[in-house]
C-alpha cells in the first residue's frame, strides 16, 4: 500500500520534536556567552559608583529587546514572509558583531598601551 505520504509530515515533525533541545541547547549557549560578555563591558565602562545602575540597565534593555523582538519579528514574518525574518536577524547579529569587534579593538589598544579612541 502506498500509505507513506500522511505518515511523512509525522514523520518530520517527530525529527524536528527530537532536535528541539540540541536547538535550545545551542541557543542557551549562544546566550551565556553573549548576555555576560556585553554585561562585563556595560559595567566596565561605567563609573565605579554606578556599575549597579549600569548592570540594571543592561539587564532591563536586554529584557525589553528579548520580549519586543519576537512578537515583532512574528508581525515582520506575516508582512514580508519567513525568510525575511532571517535576514532581519542575520542584520542584527552582523552590527551586534561589529558592536564587540570595536569594543575589543578598544580593549586590546588600552591593554597593550596604545590609545586607540580618544572618546
Amino acid at each position: 500500500m502506498s500509505s507513506d505520504s500522511p505518515r511523512e509530515p509525522e514523520t518530520k515533525s517527530s525529527v524536528v520534536t527530537a532536535l528541539l533541545p540540541i536547538m535550545a541547547a545551542v541557543t542557551g549557549f549562544g546566550y551565556s556567552l553573549v548576555y555576560p560578555g556585553f554585561g562585563v563591558e556595560a559595567v566596565r565602562r561605567a563609573p565605579a559608583e554606578s556599575r549597579g545602575l549600569a548592570m540594571g540597565a543592561y539587564t532591563a534593555f536586554l529584557d525589553l529587546a528579548l520580549g519586543l523582538a519576537n512578537p515583532l519579528l512574528g508581525l515582520f514574518a506575516g508582512a514580508f514572509g519567513l525568510s525575511a525574518v532571517f535576514l532581519a536577524s542575520a542584520l542584527v547579529v552582523t552590527c551586534s558583531a561589529a558592536v564587540a569587534a570595536r569594543l575589543l579593538k578598544r580593549r586590546v589598544g588600552h591593554a597593550s598601551g596604545l590609545e586607540v579612541l580618544t572618546s
